[in-house]
């Protein structure tokens, strides 16, 4: 069971209303205004339409998009947001909540081979870690591979498998190679198609750096005007009424929750930096759902 509230439009009729289902049950459901009814969960969205239609509120927005900008950190610390559309009558009814991506995992190992080849290379065995990369950072490096045992004047090639479609890069780490090659980060490769390959081709196409001890490719722990959270949403399909502005609100996460901006009708983005949230009370009274609980009488 859920229990829904009706909210009537601003100047609208405060009388109770009815909502009959035409179609199968025949239920009839009456509603006070500010007062919580129990109604099925297989009624709640035919009910939410018609109470919602009653006088053309502003449709649900749909949940905003949400997408890191700057450094990243670990991807522990959580942000979501909702959107509210307002118009004349007041605010509509919050969007479906977004956070950013999560982090990118922790790679598996890399796998290497080697081939006959012209390069500098001495006799040795050739291990290696993977690390991914995005516009954030970079993951922990992935277990160390297997070993290639390569024959002096060997090309060995190095390949991640399964790199998932957040990664934009593939960095490899040489963890062990023959004598006088030295060790560290040798490249980059970019992923086509969630395989990357790269070639070790000299003794000295490392640099010493070695993988990262944490991963930086998710949310930061903090948000400032150097990492911070691009939120985008687009206008309701269908309106009755014009548009007036936008409320972008924090549920989760920042140094406080509650409304974080309103922003002008011709605005749909907005770049939370981590200020002070206020507390979001919804303004005016567009009709229909405005609370949903899991029990009778529950908001």
């Amino acid at each position: 069971m859920a229990s829904l509230i009706y909210k009537p439009p601003a100047g609208g009729n405060l009388e109770a209303v009815e909502v009959r289902l035409s179609v199968g049950s025949g239920m009839i459901y009456t509603f006070s205004p500010g007062v919580p009814t129990d109604v099925l969960p297989e009624h709640v969205s035919n009910v939410t339409a018609a109470l919602q239609a009653l006088a053309g509120t502003l449709p649900t927005e749909a949940a905003p998009t949400v997408s890191l900008v700057g450094p990243g950190g670990d991807g522990t610390t959580t942000y979501t947001y909702e959107v509210v559309a307002v118009d004349a009558d007041g605010d509509g009814i919050p969007s479906a909540t977004a956070s950013p991506p999560a982090a990118l995992s922790t790679p598996p190992a890399p796998t290497g081979t080697h081939t006959a080849a012209s390069t500098n290379l001495t006799v040795g065995t050739y291990t290696a870690k993977a690390t991914y990369t995005n516009a954030q950072g970079e993951t922990v490096g992935s277990a160390t591979s297997s070993g290639v045992s390569a024959a002096a004047g060997d090309k060995v090639t190095w390949t991640a498998s399964s790199v998932p479609a957040g990664a934009t890069g593939v960095n490899f780490y040489l963890i062990a190679g023959g004598s006088g090659v030295t060790l560290g980060f040798i490249g980059s490769a970019v992923p086509s198609g969630g395989v990357a390959t790269l070639d070790l081709l000299t003794a000295t196409q490392g640099n010493t750096v070695t993988a990262p001890v944490a991963n930086t490719t998710g949310s930061p722990s903090a948000l400032s005007t150097s990492s911070y959270c691009h939120i985008t949403w687009t206008a309701p399909s269908t309106l009755t009424g014009a548009v007036t502005n936008y409320k972008v609100i924090r549920t989760v996460g920042g140094p406080s929750q509650g409304l974080v901006a309103t922003v002008a009708s011709n605005v749909t983005s907005y770049d939370d930096k981590g200020g002070a949230a206020t507390t979001y009370t919804p303004v005016g009274a567009n009709p229909g759902l405005v609370a949903v609980g899991t029990g009778p009488g529950e908001i």
